[in-house]
């Protein structure tokens, strides 16, 4: 319905009400070829209920590895709490890279995607 253009507070709760995960990157941003470095997930319910059985994915370029799974499960998350999941990384070849962290519930209703990057440099005489 028209309701001569204000939004009602019905509407704020719609259209912000499907944030119930956050997903928070932290990670190096520069990393030395040849080198491993960590990727740290922090995933938060900030939902008034339960999360059920949540995966958290990491997608990379082919030219960053883990030997890890890139899908790891952290079960269920009550109203507020908080988890981190980690990855070690190789960084494999020269240069700049994004990588994205994906997590969601069984449903896959709710969900969350964070991204950062590295740039990966050669270390040579200062």
């Amino acid at each position: 319905s028209d309701n001569g253009g204000s939004i009602t507070t019905q509407d704020w709760i719609r259209v912000c009400g499907h944030e119930k995960l956050i997903v928070c990157i932290t990670a190096n941003d520069t990393v030395p070829y040849g080198d491993i470095f960590e990727i740290k997930a922090s995933i938060h319910n900030i939902w008034y209920r339960q999360l059920s059985n949540i995966t958290v994915t990491l997608t990379l370029p082919t030219t960053l590895s883990t030997l890890e799974p890139l899908t790891k499960s952290i079960g269920d998350l009550s109203e507020g709490e908080n988890s981190t999941v980690n990855w070690t990384v190789n960084a494999n070849e020269l240069g700049e890279y994004e990588y994205k962290v994906f997590a969601e519930d069984e449903t896959g209703k709710y969900n969350a995607t964070d991204g950062g990057g590295v740039i990966v440099y050669e270390e040579g005489p200062i």
